[in-house]
């Protein structure tokens, strides 16, 4: 635990800072935390048969970060289609020089786009929402607290394992006692620093948190199930007591496009 409470305090100020900044700020420390995430991706199947581009999923993330950002979304479609086309030909090419797992590694490459890549760009979507900067103040602090939540719910009464096999620390208990620190976040950022803010209600405010409880974990799960299949502990250890950037972000990535469908679609 103290070495999680050393890593957030590490996050905390860089991630708040970025935020209020916003702007070309905002959307490169983005892209630079997403293309340290696609590495550590990468580097999960050093010692694996299977061998994705890692220049490709580095440049994937920068370039779908950015491409939010300049065209704010609107062209955004056509970036990843030709990111798309990129690893179907990379892919070919493999299989031509006779790799046999070309289609095994495409796959990888193509999961590592759509995590990575799409998913965590929607943060730069959800910041230039309008009242974006208190969203993403309110969504992914939201989704941290979960994580705490459920380590410290699941450490104390966790008896039922959740997915034994994928990740065998996380239990039943610890899952709803994420939902649950999610929640109380939400409400308390509502009542404390959304005054003025139209847009943001306690009710809006608490049934996000309920819906990013339950659906952000299984960003958490699936960055797992790559961890296990490659027998990793972490992605990384940059950050103390939470591993790498991609342990720290797998549910803000899932986490983050689905709030701003939420807000964008029905509150805004």
């Amino acid at each position: 635990m103290g070495k999680r409470i050393l890593g957030i305090a590490i996050i905390v100020p860089i991630g708040v800072g970025l935020v209020l900044a916003g702007g070309w700020i905002f959307t490169l420390g983005a892209a630079f935390i997403l293309a340290i995430a696609a590495w550590e991706y990468w580097h999960m199947f050093n010692e694996s048969k299977y061998s994705p581009n890692k220049y490709y999923l580095l440049g994937a993330a920068v370039f779908c970060t950015i491409a939010r950002y300049v065209f704010s979304g609107v062209y955004f479609e056509p970036v990843f289609i030709l990111l798309f086309i990129y690893a179907v030909i990379n892919g070919l090419i493999r299989f031509e020089h006779d790799d046999i797992n070309s289609i095994a590694t495409f796959g990888f490459e193509i999961a590592g786009l759509i995590f990575i890549a799409y998913f965590g760009s929607y943060l730069v979507s959800l910041r230039f929402l309008p009242d974006g900067k208190m969203w993403v103040l309110l969504a992914i602090p939201a989704i941290g607290c979960g994580d705490i939540g459920a380590f410290l719910i699941g450490s104390m009464f966790g008896k039922h394992k959740m997915s034994p096999k994928v990740s065998p620390q996380k239990t039943i208990e610890g899952y709803f006692g994420g939902i649950l620190f999610t929640v109380l976040y939400a409400l308390l950022f509502s009542l404390i620093f959304t005054f003025g803010s139209a847009n943001i209600t306690i009710g809006r405010s608490v049934l996000l948190g309920l819906i990013l409880g339950i659906v952000s974990p299984l960003g958490d799960l699936l960055e797992s199930l790559f961890k296990r299949s490659f027998n990793k502990k972490d992605a990384g250890k940059l950050i103390p007591g939470h591993g790498g950037i991609l342990d720290r972000i797998d549910t803000w990535l899932l986490g983050g496009a689905t709030a701003y469908y939420i807000i964008s679609m029905f509150w805004i």
